[in-house]
């Protein structure tokens, strides 16, 4: 407190000089006065220390800096507490971010649990009239290799890529009348699907010998190169792949057993067993045996276990093979790609050499929940499709009222379906000016404001110029004064129905748009139906 470092401070210096004066120092002067004896010191020491308390007490309001003080805490927690409020508001603005974050990688990337550690499905997303051209790698797929490998003493980077095109895209009726209500997943041509294993790090075709094997993983198989010829191509030494029988022999391989789980195989060779997951390999007394598939007992009701192995010994048959052979003798579907350039082996891969995008051709294209594969199943492509369209709205031409007026009559598949200004109702008469409905309390109403077909977050808007009728922005019905479709009666004309741009009124089954509506006309060509999905209709590619 100031009062008492005032005292004190007076208290100090008095006591000094009296103590001078009691060792024996002469008359001291303090302040114009002097002083000859501790007497004499002793009582202004006295009148010090009263002057001093009562100019500190007169001086000081303890209560007031007491005040202060505590005033001062208080901000300097509150200033605590501000700054860790702040920090606690980052902290939750990270927990949000990256929420988010989850989330949306949650969208692009399914996980689905299988063999071993699982698999991973990058689901590729697209709408009519878009394609699915990607390039997929191990951040996409679990599987794809991006690693090293040893050749001549030498670490190599590689890396498995596969390659989607734009090829591969959904197509509707639009394109191809006789797909009517499907959505097909066309292969438009040729190497739409692409597969490659690539060396990031040079590799001369000068060194691969029998010698100095150029061993890799290839569409999740073993594969040992031992050569390569300009004019021959890549020499393989190919293995054998057999399904063998508990306790049979082949090559010098056993299969001993087969887990109770079904994951994986004991095999031996010589006087060597080892356990190999399904899906690897491993080099048992020089034999390389690689574990594709098992078939255990509990599992497949057989009379003992089985599994599918792929065998490579020294006494295997080397083959050559070229870019653009066959990767399966007398199968098409997949082709070689093989990429050297000035003697350096950049890439080897393979590509689907075939095309599906008609109905008619050998190669069909997908319809939802078909898939393809990379050989060796070991990529694969599912095709699905989301929010099909399942609620629908019936046109007919029908003369309403005491005057007969010709009108479309819509009826909803869903109640409250059609939205006419503030009423949701399942059935309305529109001559395309006024709607004419009952409410809900059964009461008959009418309306110029323009109607509306709402399934779930689809809204479409009608509207008649002339004598076509807007459906939304994709389908226009031309009608004659909304008597019956196109200019002639019970005649089907090419423009009678458009839907996006494209005459569908010949068509002998349903036209799907590109948001996903679909139109079914009429036997009688004095009706129709309009199905509409809650969302607009996306395609999905799942790829793992």
């Amino acid at each position: 407190m100031k009062m008492k470092k005032m005292a004190s401070m007076a208290l100090i210096a008095v006591l000094v000089l009296g103590l001078l004066l009691m060792t024996g120092c002469s008359g001291i002067e303090i302040d114009g006065k002097s002083y000859d004896s501790p007497e004499a010191v002793s009582s202004m020491i006295k009148d010090k220390i009263d002057s001093a308390y009562a100019s500190g007490k007169d001086s000081v309001d303890i209560t007031q800096d007491n005040a202060q003080i505590i005033s001062d805490a208080v901000t300097a927690k509150d200033t605590e507490i501000a700054s860790l409020n702040e920090a606690n508001t980052a902290k939750d603005a990270e927990i949000v971010n990256l929420t988010n974050q989850l989330a949306n990688a949650e969208t692009q990337v399914q996980i689905i649990s299988g063999d071993g550690d699982g698999i991973v499905f990058k689901n590729l997303e697209a709408y009519i009239g878009q394609n699915f051209s990607v390039i997929l790698d191990d951040g996409d797929i679990a599987k794809l290799i991006d690693s090293t490998i040893n050749f001549d003493s030498s670490n190599i980077d590689v890396k498995e890529v596969v390659t989607i095109t734009a090829d591969i895209r959904p197509k509707t009726s639009l394109e191809d009348d006789d797909f009517c209500d499907t959505i097909y997943l066309s292969v438009d041509d040729e190497k739409a699907i692409l597969y490659d294993y690539i060396f990031d790090d040079e590799i001369n075709t000068s060194d691969i010998s029998e010698d100095e094997e150029l061993n890799i993983v290839f569409l999740g198989k073993p594969l040992k190169i031992v050569g390569y010829d300009t004019a021959d191509g890549l020499a393989i030494k190919k293995g054998t792949t057999i399904w063998l029988e508990q306790g049979k022999e082949s090559n010098g391989v056993t299969l001993i057993d087969v887990s109770s789980t079904g994951d994986s195989a004991g095999i031996k060779v010589g006087d060597t067993l080892e356990w190999i997951d399904v899906g690897d390999s491993m080099t048992i007394e020089g034999v390389d045996v690689r574990v594709d598939n098992v078939a255990a007992v509990h599992e497949q009701l057989q009379d003992s276990d089985m599994a599918k192995l792929t065998i490579n010994t020294d006494d295997d048959v080397i083959v050559y093979v070229e870019d653009g052979d066959e990767y399966v003798e007398d199968d098409e579907t997949y082709v070689w790609d093989i990429t050297v350039t000035n003697g350096i082996l950049d890439s080897i891969g393979v590509e689907y050499d075939v095309n599906g995008n008609d109905l008619n051709d050998d190669y069909l294209p997908l319809k939802p929940g078909e898939k393809l594969s990379l050989p060796n199943d070991y990529v694969s492509f599912t095709y699905d499709i989301k929010y099909v369209a399942d609620e629908y709205f019936d046109f007919e031409f029908d003369e309403f009222g005491p005057s007969d007026i010709n009108t479309y009559e819509i009826t909803a598949s869903k109640d409250d379906s059609i939205v006419v200004n503030i009423s949701e109702i399942e059935k309305i008469n529109w001559d395309g000016t006024t709607a004419f409905f009952e409410d809900s309390n059964g009461d008959e109403q009418n309306s110029t404001v323009a109607p509306k077909l709402v399934i779930g977050d689809t809204e479409l808007t009608l509207s008649i110029v002339g004598d076509i009728l807007n459906i939304g922005t994709e389908i226009d019905v031309n009608s004659t004064t909304m008597t019956y479709l196109g200019a002639v009666e019970k005649e089907s004309e090419s423009n009678e129905v458009i839907v996006n741009g494209v005459n569908t009124g010949t068509y002998e089954c349903e036209a799907y748009s590109n948001y996903g509506l679909i139109f079914d006309k009429g036997e009688d060509e004095d009706d129709f139906r309009v199905y509409v999905p809650k969302e607009q209709v996306e395609l999905v590619l799942s790829v793992g």
